[in-house]
């Protein structure tokens, strides 16, 4: 059985906010809580020590139950999928795991850390359903090779081009959450997620993660023939970044594609994506490319906005980091605010934001190591106490609350970019 050191250290990581220094951590070698027979895993979990009870593991905040135990009561992920209750958890114990999954509805996926490893893609083919609860995906790393970590393909086809889901009267939702997604550039193009669906309602939430890839997120949901369209985006707390070599930037950190409709959409349509405290490093082309083609009843425009907020964008190639490539007039709009561009030589590009407010341009001298991609905000920095804060999160990329009183002057306000800077320390 693994040491009660071991086991302690396995607890206080799960439960503790590591996805800011997720790839140290990769690199920490870990006991394999399931090494002692068949209901090992299911006894070292109810150890008084770690604070869980039998058949739950340590997370972040406490401790998440589990229906199946992976792999102390299935071998594998995709046997635990199947064999789950609906509205289940799977659990999987540190250890790599080789295979290809397909996600069921409902029955979400809860890791120990990075070293609960999915070398394999994960398809998110089936996750349309009439019950509109989410399928999360926590505390885990997905090691994929093209195309996608997250993929609209059978998990046997990673490569397929069959279009998007067909979700006309029904709802995607996903949540992941502190999970890292590593793609290897030697086989192909990686990128760390692409979902596309027609029809229905799409929520997807991408938060405290880590996407590595020669792309990032590709996010499209074009409307149906006829009913309601809604699409609801969260995507906060996030770091893109390049591919391990031979790959040294990334092209496209976040595609939000919201395809032409033929007419004006039915009364009720709701269009919102809200992108904020994200790391983009070493971009190329661009980090961020919306497209937009939707018309809405004018009951429903007010809300339909992409709003992409307090992000900190590093450019490679000294072009924009926001790609606006939109039909003038159409949903949803575009909101730029209290973001912080390095190495841009024109931060926007295509159609102006509809709003545009306290974004800076930062040199070498505003973070702790701009060549190291440490992005926290040096003494001094032009982006201290500088964001509009009507439109600020109430945190920061490491979950900080804002604001802060970072010049000392005695009234806090809060930062541009990701981080806010906290005197003394962070």
């Amino acid at each position: 059985m693994a040491s009660m050191a071991g086991l302690l250290y396995v607890a206080c990581y799960s439960q503790g906010g590591y996805s800011a220094d997720m790839g140290t951590d990769l690199q920490t070698s870990q006991p394999d809580l399931a090494t002692s027979g068949a209901k090992d895993a299911a006894t070292d979990q109810a150890a008084p020590d770690l604070g869980c009870p039998a058949r739950t593991i340590p997370s972040k905040g406490g401790c998440a139950p589990c229906s199946i135990l992976v792999p102390d009561e299935q071998p594998t992920i995709s046997q635990a999928i199947g064999a789950a209750p609906n509205f289940g958890t799977v659990c999987i114990l540190p250890g790599t795991y080789k295979e290809s999954i397909t996600l069921r509805p409902h029955v979400s996926l809860q890791g120990v850390g990075p070293t609960s490893k999915i070398v394999g893609n994960v398809s998110v083919r089936l996750l349309s359903d009439a019950d509109p609860t989410p399928t999360a995906l926590r505390d885990l790393s997905i090691f994929y090779t093209p195309l996608a970590a997250l993929t609209n393909c059978p998990a046997d086809m990673p490569g397929c081009t069959s279009g998007g889901i067909d979700n006309t009267g029904r709802t995607i939702a996903l949540v992941v959450e502190r999970v890292l997604l590593s793609g290897d550039t030697v086989s192909g193009t990686t990128q760390c997620a692409q979902i596309e669906a027609f029809g229905g309602t799409v929520n997807v939430t991408f938060r405290d993660s880590i996407c590595r890839g020669e792309r990032g997120l590709r996010l499209r949901h074009d409307p149906s023939s006829s009913g309601v369209h809604k699409t609801s985006y969260l995507i906060e707390r996030n770091r893109f970044e390049p591919s391990q070599e031979p790959s040294s930037w990334t092209y496209n950190g976040l595609d939000l594609l919201f395809p032409t409709s033929t007419g004006t959409l039915p009364a009720g349509s709701k269009v919102r994506a809200d992108v904020r405290n994200n790391e983009f490093v070493r971009t190329r082309y661009e980090g961020i490319y919306v497209t937009a083609g939707l018309l809405l009843q004018s009951a429903d425009q007010a809300d339909a906005k992409a709003v992409i907020a307090n992000n900190t964008f590093v450019s490679d190639d000294g072009k924009n980091a926001i790609w606006d490539n939109s039909r003038t007039g159409t949903f949803p709009q575009v909101v730029s605010v209290n973001n912080l561009f390095v190495g841009s030589s024109m931060p926007h590009l295509g159609r102006s934001p509809s709003y545009e407010g306290n974004n800076l341009t930062g040199t070498a001298a505003s973070f702790v190591n701009l060549s190291g991609e440490d992005l926290h905000l040096a003494p001094g920095a032009s982006a201290i106490d500088a964001a509009d804060p009507v439109w600020a999160p109430s945190e920061d990329r490491d979950q900080r609350l804002r604001p802060i009183d970072g010049k000392g002057g005695g009234k806090a306000l809060p930062d541009v970019g990701a981080f806010e800077y906290a005197p003394g320390g962070r």
